[in-house]
């Protein structure tokens, strides 16, 4: 089965005071959604931005998106299909891990959070995927594992 992939990022509503508690419980219902759904990927949020690699049958993607884009918590949503037929899961055992605000996100994801807002384009993306899996290799398998 072919996999679809796209990550979106969009501007944040959230208060920054609210952050940390809004983020923790978007990845609690986004675990529960993905596991339905069988999507995997992360969630990051800094001050300004929020984004999710989302990758899965392209239905499903096409389901959760339709429900983030209702979501008022955020606002000029920017997506692109990154990857649009993908031979296997980037990130096969994160049903959504989060990247939570702080100083370590704030320094170095919101550079690259603010490229793939304002130019959306594949070398924005794929730094933002780079990223991820060099941070947290432990957390990242690939399908030799």
């Amino acid at each position: 089965m072919m996999l679809s992939s796209l990550l979106y990022v969009s501007r944040s509503l959230v208060p920054p005071d609210d952050q940390g508690e809004q983020l923790l419980a978007i990845q609690a219902l986004s675990h529960i959604r993905n596991v339905e759904l069988d999507l995997t990927g992360f969630l990051v949020s800094t001050q300004d931005y929020f984004s999710q690699y989302l990758e899965g049958d392209a239905d499903a993607v096409s389901v959760l998106m339709q429900s983030i884009r209702a979501d008022t918590r955020h606002t000029d949503i920017k997506e692109t299909p990154l990857l649009v037929e993908l031979d296997y899961r980037l990130f096969p055992h994160w049903r959504m891990t989060c990247f939570p605000t702080g100083c370590f996100v704030s320094r170095h994801v919101e550079p690259i959070l603010s490229g793939c807002f304002n130019k959306m384009d594949t070398e924005s993306v794929i730094s933002l995927i780079q990223f991820v899996r060099q941070t947290a290799p432990d957390l990242v398998r690939t399908p030799a594992d």
